[in-house]
């Protein structure tokens, strides 16, 4: 049982378990196997989403080549708060020629993966039978099934910005790319003409951060290959405008020992101080600026004559601005 999550998590006999917590909330994934079917098999799979943002799940089988074949329903989007539950079916010839079948849960803080192995078929005529269709169909798909190779989708864009995306695919076929927002309404998109290269999208103008999806997609005669990646643009706050002084004046050059100095300023920041310090550093006297601009500082009696510098230091955030006039003190 997780704190974060906001349902109870049980873990699943004979399958693969994530349970991954951050401050952001939880997220907790469960696949198995689920039975075989006439037309081959089915995963099960249990998503709980206790995190504040949506999870893309993308599902790929992976060969025992090593290679990652997308596999439908390819992409699902499970909401914030949200338990999903689903049956994954697989086809004979992709579970004959796959060792595992993965469901990766990807959003803004979320990036995992959660595995389960294919079912091992124990008779020796489905023994042999599995090694001539896993023979026949890695010839077949390594000249003819459409693949997703690479589509490298940054996390995270600027509003506005153009972002330059590489991509490789491999098979026959049409190749598509995609932006939708979470409502499945489409932004942008086209077709692509060569298997490999690098896609250029301008990302959506916003006024606050928002979520996309871009896809791409491999169409062929032997069917279809979708590789899909969350998308988020974002606006950075503007920057801060440094702090000015305009004006800064001394009503006097000279004051006698213990007198008052009156410093008169024009600044536009949002606060600061004035301050009289000597050669070696010393701090003899200070006030903070006010809006009316007029800072009066009482100095110490020194007893003799000293020269000081009246400063005015202004900040606004973390930048500063400073100005310094000197000053003679007579005893």
């Amino acid at each position: 049982m997780s704190d974060l999550l906001p349902v109870p998590v049980e873990s699943t006999p004979g399958g693969a378990v994530l349970l991954y917590e951050s401050a952001n909330g939880a997220v907790h994934a469960s696949l198995r196997f689920a039975g075989l079917r006439a037309n081959g098999a089915r995963f099960a799979l249990g998503a709980i989403n206790g995190t504040r943002e949506p999870l893309l799940v993308t599902f790929y089988a992976h060969a025992r080549g090593g290679a990652e074949v997308p596999i439908a329903p390819y992409s699902l989007w499970v909401d914030a708060q949200t338990h999903a539950q689903m049956e994954i079916p697989i086809p004979w010839l992709a579970l004959l020629g796959a060792r595992a079948l993965s469901a990766r849960l990807q959003g803004r803080n979320v990036h995992q993966r959660v595995e389960a192995a294919m079912p091992r078929l124990r008779s020796p005529l489905w023994f042999f039978a599995g090694a001539a269709a896993v023979a026949l169909g890695v010839a077949v798909l390594a000249a003819l099934q459409p693949r997703v190779r690479a589509f490298d989708v940054p996390a995270r864009a600027v509003a506005g910005a153009t972002v330059t995306i590489r991509y490789a695919t491999s098979g026959t076929g049409r190749r598509i790319w995609e932006l939708d927002d979470l409502a499945g309404t489409r932004i942008a998109g086209g077709t692509l003409a060569d298997a490999g290269g690098n896609l250029v999208v301008n990302a959506p103008a916003s006024d606050r951060v928002r979520a996309y999806v871009l896809r791409l997609r491999e169409r062929g005669a032997f069917g279809e290959a979708i590789a899909a990646r969350p998308f988020v643009v974002e606006t950075p706050a503007p920057p801060i405008a440094p702090p000015r002084i305009t004006a800064f004046a001394l009503d006097a050059s000279r004051v006698p020992d213990g007198g008052t100095v009156v410093a008169r300023y024009r600044i536009d920041a949002q606060s600061g101080d004035v301050l009289a310090s000597d050669a070696q550093g010393t701090i003899w006297a200070e006030a903070p600026t006010n809006p009316r601009g007029i800072t009066r500082l009482t100095l110490p009696r020194f007893g003799r004559a000293k020269e000081l510098q009246i400063r005015l230091v202004v900040r606004r955030g973390r930048q500063l601005a400073a100005s310094g006039i000197g000053l003679e003190v007579t005893p």
